[in-house]
This record gives C-alpha cells, sequence and structure tokens, in this order.
C-alpha cells in the first residue's frame, strides 16, 4: 500500500515537473524573441 502510494505521488510530481519545464522554456522562448525583435 505504502509503495503505489509513494508510487503514484511520484508519477504525479513527474508530470508536474515536466508540466512546469515546460511552460518554463516556453517562457524563455517567448523573451528570446521579444529581445530579438
Amino acid at each position: 500500500m505504502k509503495y503505489e502510494f509513494s508510487n503514484s505521488l511520484r508519477k504525479k510530481f513527474f508530470k508536474t515537473n515536466m508540466s512546469f519545464t515546460g511552460l518554463n522554456h516556453f517562457v524563455y522562448l517567448t523573451i528570446t524573441i521579444l529581445q530579438s525583435i
């Protein structure tokens, strides 16, 4: 039970981390494009 819970929690955290990284990358790209204009 404990292992199952930690496993699902890790998956959830990984998904959130990935989406956050994607958002960060998107913001970085937008700033770079705006600066080059």
